[in-house]
């Protein structure tokens, strides 16, 4: 298993059991309380909906949204997928979005 094979095994077990992955290099930026809340929002809304924090992308081209598909196509997991793109800093951001198999229509 390569390092991204591994990474998407560990933010998948993540997404499954909480909707929420914040890499260990991005956790001290989250406090408890707000993953906490984070996790109770992803939770209340009716589309299976998973946020990946993930500041380090290399193993991504550099793109939540390849991490985001690869996600999607290793797991099949049907839903709202949301990731944040950091420039320079947690943070200064943008937010990136794909769904599948939902009526959403995240663009």
């Amino acid at each position: 298993m390569d390092v991204s094979e591994d990474l998407l095994a560990q933010i998948w077990a993540s997404l499954e059991e909480t909707g929420v992955w914040v890499a260990p290099e991005a956790a001290a930026e989250v406090s408890a309380e707000e993953l906490a809340d984070l996790e109770s929002a992803v939770a209340e809304v009716p589309t299976p909906t998973y946020v990946v924090v993930q500041p380090d992308l290399d193993d991504f081209a550099g793109e939540p949204a390849e991490l985001l598909t690869q996600l999607h196509d290793r797991y099949d997991g049907d839903g709202l997928y949301l990731a944040p793109q950091f420039y320079g800093g947690l943070d200064r951001l943008n937010l990136t979005d794909r769904a599948w198999g939902t009526e959403v229509d995240p663009w």
